[in-house]
């Protein structure tokens, strides 16, 4: 398998995570921490769309300065299509030059870090709601 195509597998199951770990949280849960030093969803999107920006700037041969992206969207259905848009255009740009460079840049900002917040979402749809099945969140 090509680094490209290696990139995008990995991109794509990072996605499918988190669009379900995602899954079923609103307005009404879009703020509960399952710990008073945890994140909530509101938060993980903010924090994951800031990323994807800081991995196009980097991208792009910019610099990003952290803690300064706010995001346009404040309600939370919003705020998930503003950060799934900024990430569909930094894997675009990565799956369009395809550099040694740009995967680490993918890794980093990207479906590694997407892997690690998935984790964190799955822990907190389990402290709403223990019942919900955290294998929901894989292909097969």
């Amino acid at each position: 398998m090509e680094t490209t195509a290696l990139f995008r597998t990995v991109s794509d199951d990072a996605r499918y995570q988190l669009e379900k770990s995602l899954e079923g949280l609103d307005e009404s849960s879009a703020d509960a921490k399952p710990g008073a030093h945890t994140m909530s969803a509101r938060e993980t999107l903010a924090h994951l769309a800031e990323c994807y920006v800081a991995g196009t700037a980097h991208l792009e041969g910019g610099q990003h300065e952290w803690g300064t992206f706010k995001p346009k969207a404040t309600d939370f259905d919003a705020l998930r299509s503003e950060t799934f848009a900024h990430r569909d255009r930094f894997c675009d740009l990565v799956s369009q030059n395809p550099t040694e460079d740009a995967v680490k840049t993918a890794f980093t900002y990207g479906s590694s870090h997407d892997f690690y917040h998935v984790g964190q979402l799955c822990s907190l749809r389990l402290s709403l709601d223990p019942s919900w099945d955290a294998y929901s969140i894989y292909k097969s």
